[in-house]
């Protein structure tokens, strides 16, 4: 018995003693190991450092350039700003800043609320309201549903391929009745029309699909032309436009960077020549810029 104790003793002296140099290699080796990820952590910090740099140095650069290239090229134009319920404050005040610093005369700004994008208000009371005041010469499309119906009138009342200096007072009562039901709010004066429309828009819910599109639509057929921004490479809006039916707007995409705002202006300008495209740097965007740079667009 005691030699099968001693035995059993022996060997766990044994492992024991053997286990503390395994242990040492095995620290040494985690130790190691770390230093490397460590060491690759760092490297990789510099280079997105770096990346980061050279990402702010080309934005200077585009938006020193961007403001040579577009000054003066919406001289004598008009425009309505549209903000969908999901544009952020800060890409309608770079928009605003874009349209003014190429010389576009801003009729207002229109914003559409939660009211206006719901499918269920879109029959009772929206369209109710817009037929009990459209305006004269509004033809709808066959086929239309009666969110885009709306968006026909609320186009007609807004925008005009040669707007007259007068104010029409048929869409200001329109505008008036939107407002009261609190689908639409207009900074700006009611009846006063535009020659141009950019839509503004952010990280839209699907559901809000059907309203955008088919006043995006409107505005451009209505108007001289329309454009339809969002932030980023992706913006739903965006890609409902760019995967749908085709549509005579141009679309830009990572419009919150200086080099969408310069798109910005130059698709306006192709707009006004009869032209369009689909531009940033997300997907179904056929160019960064329009290609080659339209020249200032005609003055009436």
């Amino acid at each position: 018995m005691l030699a099968v104790v001693a035995a059993v003793l022996a060997l766990a002296l044994g492992l024991a003693l053997g286990a503390g140099p395994v242990v040492g290699r095995s620290d040494a080796t985690r130790s190691a190991r770390e230093d490397r990820l460590a060491t690759q952590a760092d490297r990789l910090q510099e280079q997105v450092t770096a990346l980061e740099r050279q990402a702010r140095t080309d934005a200077r650069v585009v938006a020193a350039v961007g403001g040579r290239v577009t000054d003066g090229k919406l001289e004598g134009h008009s425009v309505l700003l549209v903000r969908t319920p999901g544009a952020t404050d800060e890409l309608v005040r770079r928009t605003r800043a874009a349209l003014l610093g190429a010389g576009a005369s801003l009729t207002g700004e229109l914003t559409l609320t939660s009211t206006y994008v719901d499918p269920a208000k879109a029959t009772a009371p929206l369209e109710d309201l817009a037929l009990r005041l459209v305006p004269p010469n509004v033809v709808f499309a066959d086929n239309s549903s009666a969110i885009e119906r709306v968006g026909t009138v609320l186009a007609r009342s807004t925008v005009a391929a040669e707007p007259g200096s007068e104010t029409d007072q048929d869409a200001a009562a329109l505008i008036a009745g939107l407002d009261e039901l609190g689908a639409v709010r207009l900074d700006g004066d009611p009846g006063r029309l535009a020659e141009l429309a950019v839509v503004v828009s952010g990280a839209e819910k699907k559901p809000a699909e059907p309203a955008v599109t088919g006043l995006l639509r409107a505005l451009d057929q209505t108007g001289a032309g329309a454009v339809l921004i969002g932030p980023g490479p992706t913006p739903s809006a965006i890609r409902w436009v760019r995967g749908g039916a085709p549509v005579g707007a141009s679309s830009v995409d990572s419009a919150d960077s200086a080099a969408g705002q310069v798109a910005l202006v130059l698709a306006l300008v192709e707009q006004v020549a009869g032209g369009k495209g689909a531009y940033g740097t997300g997907s179904g965007a056929s160019a960064v810029l329009p290609a080659p740079l339209p020249s200032a667009a005609p003055q009436d």
